[in-house]
């Protein structure tokens, strides 16, 4: 009865072991089914974007994966819509109450660029190394004003007439979980800015990392 129970239990065990190595199989290859997305593929499933409409721009840095991930990551890409699927498009975006009207204000681009945490991340350093700060404005010592200037020529600002949606994650954006940007306290680590443009029946998004 004993090599029968010992029998049972080493059976048992290996069982167990069997369920366990399939279940973190399972796990891990859905980890990188989710990560084998294209940059397109992961825009258009987050602003729900038809495969009618054409990418004529998708500038990505960096393209693929390093030691950390993609760190620094920065998306430029532009979504083209026939008139039938731009007005289709546009009214889901006027029944969705995540997307806003244009123009984008100053606070907003304020706390998605960061650039208040900038200035006194470089006021703290100064600090520590009890070294003299800068005249403001100089190339050691920029201002707001001065970075939000900067910011604004690399963002889709020129568009007036239109709507804007931006989800953050605060890690790992282009797979994470998301969330409206308002929803988040103080400046932003990362965001995916989208831009409907009515004028020219575009969708243009920006995707910035700072990590």
């Amino acid at each position: 009865m004993a090599k029968i129970r010992d029998k049972g239990k080493r059976m048992s065990n290996h069982l167990i072991r069997n369920i366990i190595i399939n279940l973190s199989l399972l796990v891990i290859s859905g980890s990188f089914q989710g990560c084998s997305l294209s940059d397109e593929q992961v825009l258009r499933k987050e602003f729900n974007i038809p495969q009618s409409a054409n990418l004529t721009v998708l500038n990505s840095v960096p393209k693929t994966s390093g030691s950390f991930g993609r760190e620094g990551l920065k998306i430029d890409a532009t979504f083209k819509f026939s008139p039938s699927d731009f007005n289709s498009y546009r009214e889901q975006v006027r029944e969705n109450k995540q997307w806003k009207s244009l123009p984008l204000s100053r606070d907003f681009l304020i706390k998605i660029t960061g650039v208040s945490r900038i200035v006194e991340s470089l006021q703290r350093v100064y600090e520590l190394q009890e070294k003299p700060v800068p005249e403001p404005g100089s190339i050691y010592n920029p201002t707001e004003e001065q970075l939000l200037e900067e910011w604004m020529s690399k963002l889709p600002v020129d568009v007036k007439n239109g709507f804007y949606r931006c989800l953050t994650a605060g890690d790992n954006l282009m797979y994470a979980n998301k969330v409206s940007c308002s929803e988040k306290q103080g400046d932003l680590n990362d965001f995916m800015l989208a831009i409907l443009d009515i004028d020219q029946h575009t969708l243009r998004v920006k995707v910035h990392t700072a990590y």
